[in-house]
């Protein structure tokens, strides 16, 4: 079973007996989570019914599992004497090529993902070729991420790809965008605390500092801090009453 799952939710699979449903079936049940794909396996101890509870609860929280879905799982018994298929048909010919020719090409994770989800639907055998395709749509989801966040100055889309780099390699490639992003989600933090302060100043306030046309010198030198803060660069600040010169424009 495949889900998607937001980053800021924990999800825990319990597998139990239907006849028995408070007692959990240990080693039965497998999840791995990747970027934003959840994957669970079920293994049966016997044939029978049995229930897959689904419990989540906000990721760093002290919060308790909430069960917010219950599947019901019936298991056949085998048939050892129905030899097993050693061959594959047309589609799944079609769906194993798909996803090595998309691995190969590996620079587009829309195509990529679909060839997975084919892959899996079909439910062939695979020798890891699952689990690297994965992997690079991980990569390549996070590298948009990066360039993405870096160009809009997005905070949001930053975080994302910083945390979603953690179970990747650091490529030549990753690595002079994990080190800028890092420093710009550094800066927008700082400007986002600082944000709240000057976004709470009344109108009142914003206009009788815009008419302030003879400040101090210390108003002055606050102004040449914050404007590169704040990202803006090539700011003229007229200086009044500081030097011999008052019309002298001092760029910070």
């Amino acid at each position: 079973m495949m889900f998607s799952v937001p980053q800021n939710v924990t999800v825990k699979a319990v597998l139990s007996s239907a006849t028995s449903p408070d007692k959990s079936i240990k080693g039965g049940v497998t999840q791995r989570v990747q970027f934003e794909s959840l994957t669970i396996k079920v293994t049966t101890p016997h044939r029978g019914d049995f229930c897959l509870k689904l419990l989540t609860k906000g990721k760093n929280t002290s919060d308790k599992y909430k069960v917010v879905c219950n599947y019901l799982l019936t298991s056949d018994e085998f048939n050892s004497k129905k030899k097993p298929r050693t061959y594959e048909n047309a589609e799944e010919k079609n769906a194993r090529t798909r996803l090595f020719a998309a691995l190969i090409k590996g620079d587009n994770p829309d195509e990529l993902q679909e060839a997975i989800d084919k892959f899996n639907v079909l439910n062939l055998p695979d020798d890891g070729e699952v689990d690297k395709a994965k992997t690079q749509v991980c990569y390549l989801k996070t590298m948009r991420d990066f360039k993405e966040g870096l160009s809009r100055r997005s905070l949001p889309i930053l975080e994302k790809a910083l945390e979603n780099s953690k179970t990747l390699p650091k490529s030549d490639e990753m690595k002079p965008l994990f080190r800028q992003s890092t420093k710009m989600v550094k800066n927008l933090r700082t400007l986002k605390k600082h944000s709240h302060d000057v976004l709470a100043l009344s109108s009142r306030t914003i206009s009788e500092l815009h008419r302030y046309k003879d400040p101090v010198p210390v108003m002055v030198d606050i102004m040449r801090a914050t404007y590169p803060i704040v990202g803006r660069r090539g700011i003229y600040i007229r200086r009044v009453g500081r030097d011999s010169d008052d019309n002298e424009e001092d760029r910070s």
